[in-house]
């Protein structure tokens, strides 16, 4: 991916495949963010059951935490990662915001916020609804009429420019890392292990062949 990620007219989308690799995302994280470099393969893991896009997921809790240093009201071992409030808060204290109890369902909570505004599926099979304000997405916004990510300022924040600075503060920054991919060095040794295996057969094949040719061939050479 070269350059940066233009916002297209009909904006960014928020249901799809990445644009962003999961490399970038970990290059972000370990300059931004190094303690929290585990929340890439959450986020990367978690998004895909709800075909939400792993990298604005990741982008917009870099851009709610600042790179998760968390110097608001919601605080770290609260696990919310996207500003989430309770549904019932009363104001913007600490205490109106939700907690989860480890970074996974803090991770899935945010998901669903996300899946709640730009999808009308339901939640996937086996998996438990954890976003205290799913519903009152539903009913107050509606399921499924945030479709980019543009769209989300002035519903899922009251800044207009929200959704814009998502994807050209966080989202671009993460795009403009250069990287090589992983290399699944496992994979590759496994699969030359195999070919080596498959090469020595063909060579004791040839060999009992051999063997066979010589002893065949073993007493007319004598006789002669």
């Amino acid at each position: 991916m070269k350059g940066e990620f233009s916002i297209k007219r009909e904006g960014t989308p928020i249901v799809g495949s990445p644009v962003a690799s999961k490399g970038q995302a970990q290059a972000l994280l370990k300059e931004k963010a190094p303690n929290w470099l585990y929340l890439v393969d959450l986020y990367w893991s978690i998004s895909a059951i709800y075909s939400i896009r792993p990298d604005i997921a990741l982008a917009q809790a870099c851009k709610e935490t600042g790179y998760f240093r968390f110097a608001g009201a919601v605080k770290p071992d609260m696990n919310n990662f996207c500003g989430l409030k309770t549904s019932k808060p009363s104001g913007d204290k600490t205490s109106d915001h939700a907690a989860f109890p480890d970074p996974p369902t803090g991770v899935e909570a945010h998901i669903q916020h996300l899946f709640a505004y730009a999808s009308t599926d339901p939640i996937p099979a086996g998996r438990k609804l954890v976003d205290p304000r799913f519903d009152i997405v539903a009913k107050v916004v509606g399921r499924g009429v945030v479709k980019s990510v543009e769209e989300l300022g002035g519903k899922w924040a009251s800044n207009p420019n929200y959704g814009k600075s998502i994807v050209t503060d966080y989202l671009n920054k993460m795009l403009a890392y250069k990287i090589e991919e992983n290399i699944n060095y496992k994979a590759l040794f496994e699969e030359e292990k195999r070919r080596n295996q498959q090469l020595n057969q063909r060579i004791q094949s040839l060999e009992q062949i051999l063997a066979g040719i010589a002893a065949q061939t073993q007493p007319f050479l004598k006789k002669n």
